[in-house]
């Protein structure tokens, strides 16, 4: 039970005993005053959520607090997510040094343990201890007697026995929100959500959550779960149900036949895109941006909607990985890229917050579909908050700046009024378009400031349009995007995916033969765009084109020569922009196997297979360099064969496979090493003390890598931070005694020039790795 106490909330079991006493929270030793409300927010038969708010006294009275406490029938856990507000505008920055939570014990602590990246240590009970990361490097345990223990990225959690039973106290993505502190008292568990000696710049309008979880049992834990238990319905029927508001083509049998390729940049792009994001209290869940255009260290705030993208493929394959990253993000946004005192979103700039959004960077689909899959109604009233800006700008639709204000605002708004069914917004949507079409010329030019005559911007407005059209049922709006549609033929083609929502659902509603055309012409001039760079974000104006695309009959890779029969529940696939390649591949068991070779172009290349005994079993030219896309699919013999690949001018390889199959790369100069997803893994060699990497860092951002165990348990990490002026060259060195058999490396933006104390075969991961000197000695 959670009960309303002058201490924010107490717990008590289900024959009412106390389990905590009450929680204090406090902002540089101002206190949070007693709730000004609390509320359910639902309650069933297996979950009840309620709402604690309120503010915080003296220094700290401009801050609130906000928690969702939330359990579930015949668990003794509790989830609170807690957010931490600084309710004044932008200009007021507030110097923050401690933001403690403790949770009163209903006894004295008789016995203590922290988690850490080895299991639990002890604590010592009756007196002051901590574990405090204060960076994502490392972090130390010290009591009374100094530092009992160190280490490189702790679990975050914390636990203590009093007469009762055990109480864990856990941060989720502790360490990626550093600086962070769990700490010990003799009747008290808590955590300092903001900790050490530089204090934190707390802007107005600022927002922070953190996902604290209690967990009350009678055992000695010597490991905690933070991540939430995820449920995930089947794929092929999420997608059948067109619930996103169109036909999506989820990751089957079809889908890697046709689009193979498009598969693998996309989990390339999304798993180097979580690779290099950055930690800390500000900017984890975001990218860094850089460059010169955006002002100095600037940030990305997540533009075009990255964790929609991440949601759609968690949709499409069923995999929580996609949406627990999407999680982060969605966080991030309705925290730290929204003035919550005004709605207006911040857009790409140095520190996230310098920035105001106008209404050509208005995200909001990311946040309602992390509601419609989760429940977190934070993601949904921070979108409404979006919305509501959004919507008062509205009537001045005449002023319109470009396409991109159109597209993004109507897109936002359709979506609002689809979640909430509230009219405010649909009416401000439709308002806005009824002025658009009214001004629209023959040409269908939309009176706008300024005619960029940009396709891409073209397809989100096109999008923005069509989704208010759905809404409301006006044919009309159709017609007057079919206009637009018409003019946009005569532009430079689409290069970014932009306009292929648009051009299918048009597709739909007319049998011009047009859209076809220019679906398959747009595609290819994207794909080649998007190679050497990333398709993160491609699917949040395209993701309905696969599905077109298949049902027409579109853009076949294997017009020449049968398809892989690649099971889409096993399937995976390393993208590795290197010319030349050498690797082993082998079958897991006595079934028949397959693997997809496919060279990125337009290039030219060969390839060609050994068997164990060293005789060539099968080569393949790939000499047609007017194609994108060049496959092969190689039958697997027997035992492990050696298969190499030579780019002569140009391009990336792609290898796909699934469980039937298993690739390992020969790569003793570490060239394919940071290309490797999940993670690359790879054999400590024997007799090895110590294993490393020496790694050169050029050009700005932020270069790191890690050493893991098998497990994800991490051994060692670094992380060098190059600045925009920065012309140097760096050379950093990763090292950590040599322990488990097999390790877990991941390197972003950084070139490895050197290994030590290990074997020179990686895989993408442990299941996927062998060893083929072994293999061949057999």
């Amino acid at each position: 039970a959670v009960v309303r106490s002058p201490h924010l909330v107490s717990f008590r079991d289900a024959r009412g005993e106390t389990m905590c006493a009450g929680v204090r929270l406090a902002i540089d030793g101002a206190p949070a005053l007693p709730p000004e409300s609390f509320t359910t927010e639902d309650a069933t038969r297996l979950r009840t959520a309620c709402r604690v708010s309120g503010r915080f006294d003296g220094a700290a009275a401009a801050f609130r607090y906000d928690a969702r406490i939330i359990v579930h029938a015949g668990s003794a856990r509790a989830t609170i997510l807690l957010t931490i507000t600084h309710n004044a505008p932008r200009a007021v920055e507030t110097a923050v040094t401690d933001v403690a939570c403790a949770f009163e014990l209903d006894s004295d602590a008789e016995e203590a343990v922290a988690g850490t990246e080895r299991g639990a240590i002890a604590l010592p009970p009756g007196g002051a201890a901590a574990l405090t990361q204060l960076d994502d490097l490392g972090y130390r345990v010290a009591g009374p007697g100094g530092v009992a223990a160190s280490g490189t990225r702790a679990p975050g959690w914390i636990a203590a026995r009093t007469a009762r039973g055990w109480t864990a106290l856990g941060v989720r993505h502790f360490w990626q929100n550093h600086p962070k502190a769990l700490f010990l008292e003799p009747r008290a568990l808590g955590v300092r959500l903001w900790t050490g000696d530089a204090p934190l710049t707390w802007e107005g309008g600022l927002a922070k959550t953190h996902e604290i979880v209690l967990d009350f049992g009678a055992k000695k834990p010597d490991r905690m779960r933070l991540d939430p238990l995820r449920a995930a319905a089947p794929p092929a029927w999420v997608c059948g149900t067109q619930a996103l508001g169109g036909p999506l083509l989820p990751r089957c049998r079809e889908a890697i036949e046709r689009f193979p390729y498009y598969e693998a940049l996309r989990e390339a792009g999304m798993r180097r895109w979580v690779r290099a994001m950055p930690f800390g209290f500000r900017h984890f869940g975001d990218a860094y941006l850089g460059g010169p255009w955006k002002g100095k260290n600037a940030y990305a705030n997540l533009e075009y909607d990255v964790h929609f993208n991440f949601l759609l493929e968690h949709l499409r394959t069923g995999d929580p990985w996609y949406l627990s990253c999407a999680e982060a993000m969605a966080r991030h946004q309705a925290d730290i890229d929204t003035d919550h005192v005004t709605g207006q979103p911040w857009k790409h700039g140095p520190d996230h917050t310098t920035t105001e959004a106008e209404l050509g960077h208005v995200f909001v689909r990311g946040l309602l579909l992390h509601y419609a899959l989760t429940g977190e109604t934070r993601s949904v009233e921070t979108a409404c908050r979006i919305g509501d800006w959004i919507a008062s700008k509205m009537p001045r639709a005449d002023d319109f700046n470009n396409e991109r204000w159109v597209g993004w605002s109507l897109h936002a708004l359709a979506g609002l009024f689809e979640t909430t069914r509230d009219e405010r917004y649909l009416a401000a949507a439709r308002a806005a378009v009824a002025k658009l079409c009214a001004g629209q010329a023959p040409s269908g030019k939309l009176p706008l400031r300024y005619d960029n005559r940009i396709a891409f911007f073209n397809g989100i407005a096109m999008q923005g349009m069509l989704d208010v059209g759905d809404q409301t049922g006006d044919p009309a709006i159709a017609e007057a995007v079919a206009r637009i549609a018409h003019r946009t033929f005569g532009m430079y083609p689409d290069y970014a995916c932009r306009t292929l929502n648009a051009y299918a659902r048009l597709a739909r509603l007319t049998p011009d033969p047009r859209y076809l055309d220019t679906l398959r012409k747009t595609w290819e001039s994207s794909m080649a765009f998007l190679m050497p760079r990333d398709a993160v974000t491609a699917a949040t104006y395209a993701w309905q084109f696969p599905h077109a695309a298949a049902r027409h009959g579109l853009l076949p890779l294997f017009d020449r020569e049968p398809p892989p029969a690649l099971s889409p529940a096993g399937w995976r696939a390393q993208r590795i922009p290197q010319a030349e390649i050498e690797c082993y591949v082998r079958r897991t068991g006595a079934a028949p196997a397959s693997i997809l070779v496919i060279l990125e172009g337009p290039a030219t290349g060969a390839a060609a297979l050994w068997d164990p005994t060293g005789r060539p079993c099968a080569e393949r030219r790939f000499s047609d360099d007017a194609r994108l896309f060049q496959p092969w699919t190689i039958a697997v013999p027997a035992g492990a064969c050696r298969l190499r690949l030579a780019a002569e001018s140009g391009g990336a390889w792609q290898l796909h496979h699934d469980a039937a199959a298993q690739i390992v790369f020969h790569d003793p100069r570490g060239a394919v090493l940071p290309w490797l997803f999940p993670a690359a893994a790879g054999f400590v060699r024997e007799g090895a003390a110590e294993i490393g990497l020496t790694l050169e860092a050029m050009g700005e951002g932020f270069h790191t890598a890690t050493l893991s165990s098998a497990g994800g348990e991490p051994l060692a990490a670094l992380r060098r931070f190059v600045d925009r002026d920065d012309k140097g060259r760096y050379e950093l060195v990763l090292a950590a005694p040599a322990g488990p058999p097999v390790v877990r490396i991941d390197v972003a933006l950084a070139n490895v020039i050197a290994i030590e104390g290990l074997l020179p075969y990686f895989a993408g991961s442990p299941e996927d790795l062998f060893n083929p000197e072994r293999e061949l000695r057999r």
